[in-house]
């Protein structure tokens, strides 16, 4: 496998879990997770990069559904293995939280919200003024919404737990 970063070392474990007896050699130029997968953004996200509706254009509604369903399910797998694996990527689920501070963003967020659940995005909770004011410190919240499909890492312990389990 050329690359040690994460699509090359989660290729290296599932291989491996497939078939132990193959050997697999991970080829790097530096070390693993030296470019963008040791330096990322440190988030496991389920939020769908791009526009729903164009994808279902091209790959059919239920093809975008099992892949919001896949994205969701890909946060709880990189949690157990890393706990599997005794990787300490300071992993912690918290969801995503959204909010509003005037009736205008309150709207579009409520769209965005709705047009969410219209694809299958689960376990959207309607937050109120004070249970978001629970979670984060802001003045003026009109409304808020929390998903739990979001996990904070530190991206480089993540690719160098990883690179040792392999």
């Amino acid at each position: 496998i050329v690359g040690a970063g994460l699509t090359g070392l989660w290729s290296a474990y599932y291989l491996k879990r497939a078939d132990p007896g193959l050997r697999i050699v991970v080829l790097e130029a530096r070390f693993a997770g030296f470019g963008a997968s040791g330096r990322n953004g440190g988030w496991l996200s389920g939020l769908v990069p791009g526009d729903r509706d164009a994808m279902a254009r091209q790959y059919g509604r239920d093809g975008v559904l099992a892949w919001q369903r896949a994205l969701n399910e890909a946060i709880d797998e990189v949690v157990a293995i890393a706990a599997q694996e005794g990787i300490h990527a300071g992993i912690v689920k918290g969801g995503t939280m959204r909010i509003a501070r005037n009736p205008a963003q309150a709207s579009r967020l409520a769209a965005e919200v709705a047009a969410a659940r219209a694809w299958g995005v689960d376990g959207i909770t309607d937050l109120t003024t004070d249970q978001a004011a629970q979670r984060i410190r802001f003045s003026g919240v009109v409304s808020a919404y929390h998903t739990p499909h979001c996990a904070r890492i530190q991206p480089a312990r993540l690719v160098r737990g990883l690179a040792d389990a392999v």
